[in-house]
């Protein structure tokens, strides 16, 4: 790649001073990088003669992606920024096949390849550190084929393929059967860590500068401390009671009876004797019953208000969580922020 100069020939202008800008020129077999010295005022046909002295040939004209551009276009326009990749007599090599890029992608946010963010289109698409994968990851404890992932339908699944090491979708193990990737989980294959994702993020307030550079306008970034949350725990209920049974009440009416019934010589009096203690007893059995009961209902309320106890938990950590990872974002996010121009970085 040559890096050469060109300058135009246009008579100087001192309310327009020349600048200086960098394109990169395309011709499909090679790419030259040239330092364009014009004033803003001038239009793309002042330039062509030199950029054609650059090429060692005049260029048919210059594309932006898949579109033509004309020859009086001026030099401030948007299309011939500073850095910008111009085709030479014909689309940039590529142009078609980014603008049908997925706004989905996977991104490794752990693991010997962190920071690097794959487009996920369509369809089916194979993760490993084979050569003959889609998506291939430099990582020695994933295997050659390890997780196939599906895109279509409005889901995406993933599934492993017998890896040696296995793969988790944050917590669980994943097998062969396809399961649901929502975006934002956590799949760990081998020593690496990727993530589904979509574009995100605000673009940065950009405006036009001279020499095609583009001025930025911070925008204020407003951080408050994070609320303490607090997840109380039920106590555990207490044990019931145990009831005894009270001997000296069954045994006292049961010997009154059968005093009265020897010295009164009435038989009937027999027959409250037998009464008393059964009456006793009975009520024993049902009390204590019912303290299982209520012992086990008071189980049953406790076990459930300990799980909507850990479910707040969950989310109070999930939502620490996100909150850190907004506050210290990973590799890949601040790559594709850096390649998307939002508001993570610029502001």
């Amino acid at each position: 790649m040559t890096h050469p100069q060109v300058t135009d020939a246009s008579p100087p202008d001192t309310a327009s001073p020349h600048a200086r800008r960098t394109w990169t020129l395309s011709t499909g077999a090679r790419s030259v990088d040239v330092e364009v010295s014009a004033a803003d005022r001038d239009r793309l046909c002042d330039v062509l003669p030199s950029l054609g002295a650059a090429l060692g040939r005049p260029p048919a004209g210059l594309w932006s992606a898949s579109t033509r551009l004309p020859d009086d276009l001026p030099l401030s326009a948007p299309q011939l920024a500073h850095g910008v990749v111009l085709g030479v007599d014909g689309p940039v090599p590529g142009a078609d096949r980014r603008a049908r890029s997925s706004a989905l992608e996977l991104r490794v946010v752990g693991g010997p390849d962190a920071g690097r963010a794959v487009p996920l289109g369509q369809g089916r698409h194979v993760v490993g550190r084979g050569s003959d994968v889609n998506v291939r990851l430099d990582d020695p404890d994933v295997s050659r084929r390890h997780v196939v992932v599906q895109v279509g339908g409005g889901s995406i699944t993933v599934a492993d393929l017998g890896s040696t090491n296995g793969s988790r979708l944050d917590d669980d193990e994943l097998d062969e059967q396809p399961r649901n990737w929502a975006t934002g989980a956590i799949l760990r294959l081998g020593a690496s860590s990727v993530t589904v994702t979509g574009p995100g993020g605000a673009a940065a307030a950009l405006e036009p500068g001279p020499a095609g550079r583009m001025r930025l306008r911070p925008t204020p970034r407003m951080s408050s401390p994070a609320p303490e949350i607090e997840i109380p725990f039920p106590r555990p209920p207490a044990a019931p009671p145990r009831r005894r049974l009270a001997w000296v009440a069954v045994a006292l009416p049961a010997v009154g009876g059968v005093l009265m019934a020897w010295l009164l010589h009435t038989p009937t009096f027999l027959f409250f004797a037998l009464l008393s203690p059964i009456v006793a007893l009975g009520t024993w059995l049902s009390e204590r019953f019912s303290g299982r009961r209520s012992g086990r209902r008071d189980a049953a309320t406790h076990a459930v208000e300990v799980l909507a106890a850990e479910r707040a938990l969950a989310d109070a950590v999930a939502t620490d969580v996100r909150a850190t990872e907004t506050a210290r974002p990973d590799l890949a996010a601040l790559a594709a922020a850096a390649r998307r121009r939002t508001q993570l970085l610029w502001s």
